[in-house]
């Protein structure tokens, strides 16, 4: 019994020694795994701490070619004068641009009526030439008023032609007119007057 006791805790012994003399080794073991994982992340980090000083670089030498290349622009502020208003075209402008003479630029000459005495639902012709004073071609309305009293307003009858005149031209302007009353009638152009006759047949 006494020698098996003694097996017994030399085998305790033993194995505590192992044990003793084994720790150290898994300890220094495990530190070692431990001190080179963080070396390889360290080393990982500073590689990473490089690459990307590179890459900051190579965006510095991209933006200064850029920036070469690119022109400078420039901006020149000129001045701003004053638009110069333009007058309203004076009427005579106007009736130019349209091509009508006005009253200015026209002149009548003597009227002339034939026949100065007509039966009633006969033709009367009044005639008047018009000359132009315009340097255009324009065209120009002649008036014609027709009155048997001029103290009654409906009785007035007004006739209108329109004449095309060049530079300096003369033209006849004429009117037929035909009444069926009886009576003397006053016709008026452009402040030229002149009378015919109606008479029953």
């Amino acid at each position: 019994m006494k020698t098996n006791r003694r097996h017994v805790l030399f085998a305790a012994l033993l194995l505590a020694a192992t044990a003793l003399t084994l720790l150290p080794a898994c300890s220094s073991l495990g530190g070692s795994s431990v001190n080179s994982r963080v070396e390889k992340l360290e080393a990982d980090v500073a590689t990473n701490k490089q690459e990307i000083a590179v890459l900051q670089q190579q965006v510095q030498q991209q933006k200064a070619s850029i920036d070469a290349l690119t022109p400078s622009t420039t901006v020149i502020t000129t001045p701003t004068t004053p638009t110069a208003t333009t007058p309203d075209p004076s009427a005579a402008d106007q009736a130019k641009a349209k091509g009508l003479l006005t009253t200015d630029l026209v002149v009548f000459g003597n009227m002339t009526i034939t026949p100065a005495q007509v039966n009633t639902g006969a033709t009367v012709t009044v005639s008047i030439p018009v000359t132009s004073n315009a340097t255009y071609k324009g065209t120009y309305p002649v008036a014609l008023s027709q009155s048997q009293d001029p103290t009654i307003s409906n009785a007035v009858t007004e006739y209108s032609n329109i004449v095309t005149l060049n530079p300096g031209e003369t033209q006849t302007v004429t009117f037929p007119i035909i009444t069926e009353r009886v009576g003397v009638y006053t016709v008026t152009i452009a402040k030229k007057t002149g009378t015919f006759t109606v008479v029953a047949p």
